[in-house]
């Protein structure tokens, strides 16, 4: 499988990377997982304080409060995208549109 986007690692990769996906419970993943996960993380034993990408992006995800340990996945962002498109997209500048059309009564 080839990737055109060259993914940022600000991690050593092939060390040993663990998430904990309970708490107490840690598991060993790819680099691919670690640097999505929404969690603590180790990298060789030692705490990982470092940026979370939206898997397989270099896009940096923002989070929300507390949440819970997760993959933040692709489609998250682009629900994002999606919620800014559709802002734009209702947006009418001309006022004669904006008053409702009523069905034709033949129609009903």
């Amino acid at each position: 499988m080839s990737r055109k986007l060259k993914l940022k690692l600000d991690f050593n990769d092939a060390d040993c990377l663990e998430v904990e996906y309970k708490e107490g419970k840690w598991a060993r993943v790819t680099y691919i997982v670690f640097r999505s996960f929404l969690g603590n993380r180790k990298v060789g034993g030692k705490v990982y304080k470092g940026p979370v990408y939206y898997e397989g992006t270099n896009a940096v995800y923002k989070p929300k409060g507390k949440e819970e340990p997760r993959v933040v996945c692709i489609t998250e962002l682009n629900d994002r995208n999606r919620e800014t498109i559709q802002e734009h997209r209702f947006y009418d500048r001309d006022e004669r549109y904006k008053t409702p059309i009523s069905p034709n009564p033949s129609y009903l």
